[in-house]
């Protein structure tokens, strides 16, 4: 249910807006040998808050094979924190893995390595899950923007029902 204009905002509602707020990402790696792949690293979002924060899932036929991880920007850093899916097989294969998060706020992207026509996916939750009742509401930058609070910023429906409302 989305907020309108004039109703009350509550910490359950939020969570429940927030929760459903997704990003898709979604790459085809056409070329590549047996041996090797093709890399690829996803554009990186910001996600907070508890629960699920990222979907990622393939499949592949013969000579396939794919690697994909998330990684969270630590002092500059790509560090793999969790790795979702690495199949290989000369039949063909796949995986279908989704991670709450247990890595605290912070930029985080999908990469990894396929070959011979993989097509990887990925759903990213970035929005604040964790809303209680008692704190107070903000409004967040745009997930591929920043992490801060956009302070000063009217809080809105419109932005409420982007996932973009949270808690501190």
């Amino acid at each position: 249910m989305a907020f309108t204009r004039g109703q009350h905002i509550t910490a359950i509602e939020l969570n429940n807006i927030n929760a459903g707020v997704v990003i898709n990402y979604t790459v085809t790696l056409h070329d590549g040998d047996l041996i090797g792949g093709i890399k690829f690293s996803s554009p990186q979002y910001y996600c907070r808050g508890t629960g699920k924060i990222v979907r990622g899932w393939c499949s592949y036929g013969a000579f396939g094979g794919a690697e994909m991880y998330l990684q969270k920007l630590e002092n500059n850093n790509w560090v793999t924190v969790e790795t979702i899916g690495k199949e290989s097989d000369l039949v063909g294969g796949s995986f279908d893995k989704t991670l709450n998060n247990n890595w605290g706020d912070g930029w985080f992207r999908v990469s990894g390595e396929g070959s011979v026509r993989v097509t990887l996916h990925a759903t990213f939750y970035p929005a604040q899950k964790d809303c209680n009742i008692g704190e107070l509401l903000t409004i967040y930058d745009d997930f591929s923007n920043s992490g801060n609070r956009l302070t000063g910023t009217l809080i809105t429906d419109d932005l409420l029902n982007q996932g973009k409302g949270g808690t501190f």
